[in-house]
């Protein structure tokens, strides 16, 4: 709604409308722009949409769990043995579904986070 307040009419209650290019680099955020516009101004995300959402965001959250997995390995951080063994489980998790179970994923997670090493 105030989305198309910004835009405004000329009184003969016809909606205007603008065209928008974004431009920037992959991940810059130009359609978290849009995301976040529906989210505010206009209905939200209908229940297809979020259920649509939930992979990549999943994935999003292992693809950095497993780059700073790939750096401690890089750069020879000190991991325990046990460490090491769930660094494998990271490392080695793809999200195909929403319905998978990521108790190991949470495990790993939660040792690699707590090794004093």
């Amino acid at each position: 709604v105030q989305v198309m307040g910004a835009c405004g009419s000329k009184g003969s209650g016809d909606v205007q409308r603008a065209k928008l290019l974004l431009l920037g680099a992959g991940g810059a955020g130009k359609s978290t722009i849009f995301k976040q516009v529906r989210l505010l101004a206009l209905d939200g995300f209908d229940e297809q949409l979020r259920s649509d959402c939930v992979v990549p965001i999943i994935q999003n959250i292992v693809d950095a769990c497993q780059k700073l997995v790939k750096i401690s390995l890089k750069n020879e951080l000190p991991l325990s043995s046990e460490s090491m063994v769930q660094s494998d489980v990271i490392r080695s998790t793809r999200v195909t579904s929403p319905d998978e179970d990521f108790t190991a994923l949470k495990e790993a997670v939660k040792v690699i986070c707590s090794d004093p090493q």
